[in-house]
């Protein structure tokens, strides 16, 4: 064990014991200590389901990688495991974001992009090259050989400050590949790499995989690429985004489905999405779990104000709650993993509720972790709104309009004093005469699912706990069916004993 891991342990060990519980999220996972980023190595390995995530211990700013360990047998309840890997040494930017498959001799293994600070580029800039480590579920050894790829695999060339995030999975052949994303010295746009290897260790290049050319932002992260139905989907994450179609401007996410031929190693996308249109939503992956579902999960944050956060707090970042992939005419659809349904409890139910612009606060539907179902029937209501973290000065809000066809989001009353990114407007893909909603509430974010998961819209907030009201209103005439739950994850063990 390096000197950089042992003391990342030892501090880790210490820390966690001074944080308390009721700073953290009741069902979205948070760090152990310090800083949180993007997951990483999400996995089901060893009859456990793995999450690495990119990790600063020392302060819950962004600081030299670490990838945090943690595992879980049911996705929503997690333990935390020592720190899996650490920086070389002091004045390295530590270990970036990559993912895990099974080795073959019963160890899993980990590729992750190493990364330098370059001191002669400004702003974070850093040589990046990709390593491998070998280890148990608990500890991990890396590579003498790393690294096992660089800038110069690749023919004609790749900026080495973009070239990161692989994407692991084995061929049917059982001959392992990984995506990175890289960026095209021609056009000056993402593009996604192709490397092929017999044994994990020694790569070599195979294809550019996929070009951006523009038509989805500037650089693009974290690509998760995986069968789903009779298809494959491919998800990434795109910074400097012009709005197009679903896609917001900005730093979002993604998705692309279509046909591959493995044998051709090629990938013919036949749509484009977004995979979240609210404002917090980041760096997805993917696993299989033990009984066949996809299961996504992904930080909720936005890279663009991903900084801003109490000075006080030990700890910044969570995750949403992981999510069941679908494929639906075509589209990727989500829902919450079942296990969340385990959760619930308390359930009350108010049916043909008719609002007003007044707003209605209705019995049993109040606090800030609860599991929404909401039914609204209008067709000519101009604007349907839920209000939730609620008090006499704050709030957050999620408003129907259904004579435009659209949703949005907005927490721009929610207490912030930061003025970017305060709210998100989506056009609703299906509008009729009931449009459903589920909202899962947890202390400080709210995931959003709209017509059975078809869209998703995630945001966070950082209203004082107090705040626990919710209320309905409506501009026009419209009536809603509602149904809540508490959520208490400790009934997942209880339900299964």
């Amino acid at each position: 064990m390096t000197d950089m891991l042992k003391k990342a342990r030892e501090f880790e060990e210490a820390q966690e014991k001074l944080v308390p519980q009721e700073l953290r999220p009741v069902l979205h996972f948070s760090p152990r200590i310090g800083w949180l980023n993007d997951p990483n190595g999400f996995s089901y390995y060893r009859g456990q389901y793995h999450l690495f995530y990119q990790y600063y211990p020392y302060d819950s700013h962004w600081g030299p990688m670490h990838w945090g360990h943690a595992v879980s047998r049911d996705l929503i309840s997690w333990t935390y495991l020592p720190c899996a890997l650490a920086p070389e040494g002091e004045g390295s930017g530590g270990c970036f974001s990559g993912s895990a498959v099974p080795y073959g001799d019963g160890r899993q293994l980990l590729m992750y992009t190493q990364a330098e600070f370059d001191p002669a580029v400004r702003n974070r800039h850093t040589n990046q090259t990709q390593g491998v480590a070998l280890g148990d579920g608990l500890n991990y050894v890396k590579y003498d050989g790393n690294p096992v790829l660089t800038s110069e695999d690749v023919p004609g060339g790749n900026d080495p400050h973009q070239f990161r995030d692989p994407w692991l999975w084995k061929n049917r052949d059982g001959e392992f590949r990984v995506l990175t994303t890289g960026y095209d010295p021609a056009d000056e746009y993402a593009r996604l790499l192709l490397f092929g290897s017999e044994d994990g260790l020694h790569w070599r290049f195979r294809k550019v995989f996929l070009q951006n050319r523009g038509k989805v932002g500037r650089l693009w992260e974290c690509p998760s690429f995986f069968p789903l139905g009779d298809r494959w989907a491919l998800i990434a994450s795109a910074m400097f985004m012009q709005p197009k179609g679903e896609l917001s401007p900005g730093n979002g996410a993604f998705g692309l489905v279509g046909t591959y031929e493995e044998e051709m190693e090629s990938f013919r996308p036949e749509s484009i999405q977004a995979v979240d249109g609210g404002i917090d939503f980041y760096a997805a992956q993917v696993l299989k779990t033990a009984d066949g579902r996809t299961v996504m999960i992904a930080w909720m944050m936005n890279q663009e104000i991903s900084d801003i956060r109490s000075e006080e707090l030990p700890i910044h970042g969570q995750m949403i709650i992981p999510r069941e992939l679908s494929l639906r005419d075509g589209r990727i659809c989500q829902r919450p993993v079942r296990e969340l349904d385990l959760c619930r409890q308390n359930r009350v139910q108010h049916q043909g509720v008719e609002l007003s612009e007044a707003g209605i606060r209705l019995p049993g539907i109040r606090g800030r972790i609860l599991d929404l179902e909401l039914c609204i029937h209008s067709q000519d209501a101009e604007e349907i709104s839920i209000r939730f973290a609620e008090d006499s000065r704050f709030y957050t809000e999620c408003a129907v309009l259904p004579r435009k066809g659209r949703i949005r989001v907005d927490r721009s009353r929610s207490g912030t004093r930061n003025a970017a990114l305060l709210c998100r407007e989506a056009d609703l893909i299906h509008t009729g005469r009931e449009i459903r909603l589920r909202i899962v509430l947890d202390r400080w974010s709210a995931e959003i699912f709209i017509n059975d998961g078809e869209q998703v819209m995630t945001l966070t907030f950082h209203t004082e706990l107090t705040a626990q009201d919710i209320s309905f209103r409506a501009r026009g005439q419209a009536k809603i069916d509602v149904t809540g739950y508490t959520l208490d994850p400790t009934r997942i063990r209880e339900t299964k004993e």
